[in-house]
């Protein structure tokens, strides 16, 4: 960051274990934050997150969401 309240952002991880992970997003702007947006991911096998090119835009449109979600939410 910083970023506008408006700007896209690109997220990428690579898990190298088979588990569950919860993944935290929340959104801070002149001091402000908002709540922490949870999301829960079951890896199920080992592999890069960016190998997996049919899971990269769902975890990309997730946490696009979450994000515009509490963007919103602070307004």
């Amino acid at each position: 960051g910083p970023y506008g309240p408006y700007d896209k952002i690109t997220v990428t991880h690579t898990w190298n274990n088979k588990n569950t992970y919860d993944i935290k997003v929340r959104y801070k702007e002149d001091g402000i934050s908002s709540d922490w947006a949870n999301y829960r991911v079951t890896m199920s096998r080992t592999m890069p997150l960016f190998i997996n090119k049919r899971f990269t835009p769902f975890i990309r449109e997730i946490l696009y969401k979450l994000l515009d979600f509490n963007i919103r939410g602070l307004g």
